[in-house]
């Protein structure tokens, strides 16, 4: 074992004379929360994560370990929290420093203390997104899945208030949903504005910290490219507009080819000569060519799509297409749902329990296989963790031969939807079908729940690995917060059963 239990004596939230109920029940909520992380294991399981990955680079100096387990703590419990309230890491870096409630959940009495005497450095927003990946993204959704097989096993009976029994984590509700990334609509010819301004904006990087190239004023380049994306735009409304797109198209091609040029003399200047000839430290060089580097990569295959899509009006296939410049693995996802025909993004898979636990979940990297694929994959995991799956429910999407197998194979009950009409009249004829049907609708409430408000309307960080952490710790947080209302609504119906409780 890397680490010992060194958890804290559990501890009541501070009381402060007059506050709100709102902020009673906030409290109350993280005190549950708090003995929820010790008494699943879920923290020290990360801290042990944490403590392995450290080993494994070698920085190790005496007396690490108590040092590096504290400060881990403090790291996890500062990107649980900003996920179970729901914020960012500005707005929660003012709350952290200013509020004794989140002070306490933190285990600190003074977070600027704490963090200067560990860290050596406030808690800025920038700390706080390092706290993110601090434990792997595996790790992280082991841990999901160890807190749930914790709480369904039998041994859990009596360990907590509010919790005293084991809860079904076997009868699994699952569906699948795209996470948007947070890139602007893929228009092709904005792609070509975009590689302009990032280039440029690199070029004037490299000249500010003292490395010339012969070149006209940079934010010339800027100019020119603005004034030719309001003419696009203006195209539409005029006589000929095709043709004059065309002509703008090509002008658009011109700036872009001249930037480019420049881009390639002046990335292959800082490399050169960044460390005797500019005050920019080495990880700063390398971001700055790494910008570049980025950019220079996909621009010719996002040239040859606009010409390809709007100089010869030729199609190119998804797998192909250039969604974004920044975000490389931005899949297109066809939902046809109002609203929303086609996404821009990754697909995430979610299976839930009956209590609203998030049992089992996958966050695809490429494009996304077929649903019975993900749901043979899903029953796999969830038997691996928790043992027999009892039944799973789902809508018509996961119907297929391969997933009717997956069940037999399993001994899973078969509550998939039907495709076929007919089959489906005669599958609602049976009660529990029908009932398991009826709370399936839930589940796209609690996908809602998870992508609207403990990961937000787009997902923040740049890159699939930045990308599954966060949703990982979202996840986390998110069952955390499930756990916490269950256990205060059992509390508060045993202490008066009159009183319909309300949970913040």
């Amino acid at each position: 074992m890397l680490i010992e239990r060194q958890c804290l004596p559990l501890r009541s939230a501070p009381e402060i004379e007059g506050a709100s109920k709102d902020y009673r029940d906030f409290a109350e909520l993280l005190e549950r929360v708090d003995e929820l992380l010790d008494k699943t294991g879920t923290e020290n399981r990360l801290v042990r994560s944490a403590v392995k990955r450290l080993q494994g680079s070698g920085k190790r100096k005496k007396g690490w370990l108590a040092r590096f387990r504290e400060a881990t703590v403090f790291q996890i419990r500062c990107t649980i929290l900003r996920k179970f309230i729901a914020t960012d890491f500005r707005a929660f870096s003012v709350m952290a420093s200013d509020s004794s409630l989140i002070q306490w959940f933190l285990r600190k009495g003074h977070v600027d203390g704490f963090v200067g005497k560990v860290l050596g450095r406030g808690l800025s927003k920038s700390a706080l997104e390092r706290y993110d990946k601090v434990v792997p993204a595996g790790d992280i959704e082991d841990a999901v899945r160890m807190m749930c097989a914790a709480i369904s096993a039998d041994t859990w009976a009596g360990r907590m208030p509010g919790l005293d029994k084991p809860l079904d984590v076997r009868n699994l509700f699952a569906d699948c949903t795209c996470l948007e990334s947070n890139i602007h609509f893929p228009v092709d010819w904005v792609l070509l504005r975009d590689a302009v301004r990032t280039l440029v904006l690199a070029i004037k990087v490299i000249r500010k910290h003292g490395l010339r190239y012969r070149i006209r004023k940079p934010e010339r380049f800027l100019t020119e490219i603005n004034h030719l994306c309001m003419a696009m735009s203006a195209t539409g409304r005029k006589k000929d507009g095709r043709k004059k797109r065309k002509k703008t198209l090509r002008a658009m091609c011109l700036v872009v080819e001249c930037v480019r040029k420049h881009a390639v003399r002046y990335r292959d200047l800082l490399a050169k000569y960044r460390g005797s000839h500019t005050d920019l430290t080495e990880a700063e060089a390398a971001q700055v060519l790494g910008r570049i580097d980025g950019v220079l990569a996909l621009l010719p295959a996002a040239v040859k799509q606009v010409r390809e899509r709007m100089l010869g009006g030729r199609k190119v296939e998804d797998g192909k297409k250039v969604l974004s410049l920044y975000e490389r693995g931005a899949h297109v996802i066809f939902r046809g749902k109002s609203g929303a025909q086609v996404e821009f993004g990754n697909t995430l898979y979610i299976a839930e329990s009956p209590d609203g636990l998030i049992v089992d979940f996958a966050y695809f990297r490429d494009r996304a296989p077929a649903e019975s694929d993900m749901l043979k994959d899903s029953l796999d995991r969830c038997i691996k963790y928790y043992g027999q799956v009892e039944s799973v429910t789902t809508d018509r999407g996961f119907s297929s031969e391969e997933s009717r197998n997956a069940c037999l194979e399993t001994g899973t009950v078969n509550n998939i939807l039907p495709r076929s009409p007919r089959l489906m009249a005669e599958a609602m004829e049976d009660e529990s079908f029908r009932a398991a049907q009826k709370r399936r609708a839930q589940t796209e409430g609690r996908i809602g729940i998870v992508k609207n408000v403990f990961i937000g309307d787009t997902l923040s960080g740049k890159g699939y690995d930045h990308q599954r952490i966060e949703v990982a710790w979202s996840i986390l947080a998110h069952n955390l917060w499930v756990l916490a209302r269950l256990a205060v609504k059992a509390i508060r119906e045993k202490s008066d059963p009159s009183k319909i409780p309300r949970i913040a």
